[in-house]
C-alpha cells in the first residue's frame, strides 16, 4: 500500500482547517508550521493563501523548512 501524497490544494485546505481551530484573541496571531522540502508546501498558491490570510484575518502563518 503506497501513502497519498500530499497536493497544494490539499496543504492549503489544511492550513484554513488549522486557522479555524486558532484563537487569535489573546494577540498571539502567528503560528509558525516546520515542513520539508515538498514543492506542494512552496507553491505560489501557497504563499498567495498565506498572504490573503493575513489580510482577512489578521494572522500570519510562517512555514519553516
Amino acid at each position: 500500500m503506497q501513502a497519498q501524497s500530499t497536493n497544494t490544494e490539499d496543504f492549503i485546505k489544511f492550513l484554513g482547517q488549522l486557522r479555524s481551530q486558532i484563537d487569535c484573541s489573546d494577540g498571539r496571531n502567528d503560528t509558525y508550521i516546520i515542513l520539508d522540502n515538498h514543492s506542494a508546501h512552496k507553491s505560489d498558491l501557497v504563499r498567495k493563501f498565506i498572504d490573503q490570510d493575513a489580510i482577512l484575518f489578521n494572522h500570519r502563518f510562517h512555514l519553516v523548512y
